[in-house]
């Protein structure tokens, strides 16, 4: 179990994730360098310091899409394919506690994103059941289209807006 007993915060850590002339640009980091403070734990407690650090990735990116709703942050801090395969090379490289617990916090996100209500995701499908219930009927057909029309569109145009992003920046970096 990661220790809570961190002397300095998340933001001192990454504090070198947007500056592009430091030797860790582009690398989030969980814990402490070079070796990870870790405790021991019962199975009741590692649950629950697991279940906070869940809720805590759950609030943060919530934030974010907030923040990316309201204009305040842009979408080119977003990672697709590319960033995150760079970002797992890097998190392999520190560890395996923090790997796995990179993992962990990326399948949280993943979860996450998908329990959206968007069209063509979980969470659409999720948003026309509740819809069904509501009014007692299914929605119409021709609704349930131009929903997953406008679905897929949003989707396809976000994924290459983001691995769009992946290639700048790497194309930048190389």
């Amino acid at each position: 179990v990661l220790s809570k007993k961190l002397s300095v915060t998340q933001e001192e850590l990454n504090a070198a994730l947007k500056d592009p002339t430091h030797k860790d640009y582009n690398s989030l980091t969980l814990g402490k360098r070079p070796m990870e403070s870790i405790k021991r734990a019962s199975v009741v407690q590692a649950f629950r310091e697991s279940a906070d650090l869940a809720v805590r990735t759950v609030n943060q990116t919530l934030g974010v899409i907030y923040q990316i709703v309201l204009g305040t942050k842009k979408t080119n801090e977003l990672g697709g394919v590319i960033k995150i395969s760079s970002m797992t090379a890097d998190m392999a490289k520190q560890g395996t506690i923090i790997f796995f617990t990179f993992v962990a916090l990326l399948s949280v996100n993943i979860g996450l994103v998908n329990l959206l209500p968007v069209p063509m995701l979980d969470g659409g499908h999720i948003m026309f059941c509740v819809a069904e219930a509501i009014k007692g009927e299914p929605v119409s057909v021709i609704a349930r289209a131009y929903t997953y029309g406008f679905g897929l569109i949003f989707l396809l145009l976000t994924i290459f807006i983001i691995n769009l992003n992946d290639l700048l920046a790497l194309l930048k970096v190389g």
